[in-house]
């Protein structure tokens, strides 16, 4: 049994259903690029490049560094009971670390505009890596086991710390298009990462950044070394 509402506004509708759902209701309901909404047959209301200016934040994983202290998030530190507990009843502990994310830097690089633009690399600091989530997040991160046995295996036993460069202003641009005409059907998603050279340019200054900072004298006290 289907229900059909209809709602009428004053000035305007805001629509907020993130940046790929956002486009596939508004090209559903006929605003969107003629010859794409034609060809599923709906009704043109707006000729409007809709889903075509889909910009993503591509960070680089793998910039993973050893050292000697016991110090990181390993996964048998933050699984267990006690840790549980005393983050349910006093929010202290490791578990109240977003992702394991403890640092955030804005960087620029010498791609970068610095008296009319904002940074163009941010900087994800982790207490920790992959080598110890007992295949978990290599599942979610679609590695191989294959490749996380050659990356991790020989670290799986030790203490780590990432850092993850990501780009905060692509040039590059993706496209969200419809699959059909059914709202249930996920939208087709053309990313398309690196179509513009400037990015990888930007991300690859940003790896060479977040090495030079491995080596400071910080990270030198925790005889830190990159596992490569």
């Amino acid at each position: 049994l289907v229900h059909h509402y209809y709602m009428n506004t004053i000035k305007e509708v805001i629509l907020s259903a993130g940046s790929i759902n956002s486009p596939q209701i508004l090209m559903l309901s006929g605003i969107g690029p003629k010859e794409e909404l034609e060809k599923f047959q709906i009704p043109v209301i707006q000729n409007l490049k809709v889903g075509e200016n889909m910009q993503d934040h591509v960070a680089l994983g793998g910039l993973t560094f050893v050292i000697d202290e016991p110090i990181s998030l390993r996964l048998e530190r933050v699984s267990g009971i006690r840790t549980v507990m005393n983050y349910a009843a006093m929010g202290d502990g490791p578990l109240t670390v977003l992702g394991g994310v403890e640092g955030l830097a804005f960087v620029n690089t010498k791609y970068a505009n610095k008296s009319e633009d904002f940074p163009d690399i941010e900087f994800h600091f982790v207490s920790g890596s992959t080598n110890s989530d007992a295949s978990q997040l290599s599942k979610v991160h679609g590695l191989t086991h294959e490749f996380y046995n050659r990356t991790f295996g020989p670290i799986t036993a030790e203490d780590t710390w990432s850092v993850i460069p990501m780009l905060l202003r692509p040039r590059s641009r993706g496209v969200v298009k419809l699959k059909s005409k059914n709202p249930f059907h996920y939208p087709l998603i053309y990313a398309n990462y690196f179509q513009d050279n400037h990015d990888m340019k930007v991300l690859v200054e940003g790896v060479k950044i977040a090495m030079a900072l491995s080596k400071t004298r910080p990270f030198r006290k925790l005889k830190s070394y990159f596992n490569g």
